[in-house]
Formats: structure tokens, sequence, C-alpha cells
């Protein structure tokens, strides 16, 4: 939820029964990701730049634009 907000997307987008399997494939390679410790440091600011080397940056770039956009 945290990485839907950052990118903008409105998080209540996860509820929507339309996109639940949209939502379980981005907690499914939340999940197995590698880059756990630099998301951490990208969320407390510590590293600069967009969210690329997340492996749900497309689909948080797809849902921004298909979605509201909440304040990030």
């Amino acid at each position: 939820m945290r990485m839907l907000t950052r990118a903008g997307v409105d998080p209540e987008v996860a509820g929507h029964d339309d996109s639940e399997a949209i939502m379980q494939a981005v907690r499914s390679r939340c999940r197995r990701c590698r880059s756990e410790g630099l998301c951490d440091r990208w969320f407390a600011g510590k590293v600069e730049g967009d969210n690329s080397f997340c492996p749900n940056a497309q689909i948080f770039r797809i849902l921004g634009r298909t979605t509201p956009r909440i304040a990030a």
C-alpha cells in the first residue's frame, strides 16, 4: 500500500473487485522481491529517483494512468 501511495495511485484501488487479480500479482512480486532494503531506503528518502528498481513499477505506472491519483 505504501508503494501505491508513493507512486500516486489511490490505495483504495486494491479493494476493488475488478483489480483483485492485479493486486494479487503485485503482492506476489513484492513478497519475492530482492530489493527490499533499497525499497525501505527509498521510502525513507535516502535514495533519490523513481521506483524503477521495483518489479511492480510498470503496473504502478499503468494504475496511475487509469485510476484517480492522490497527492504523494
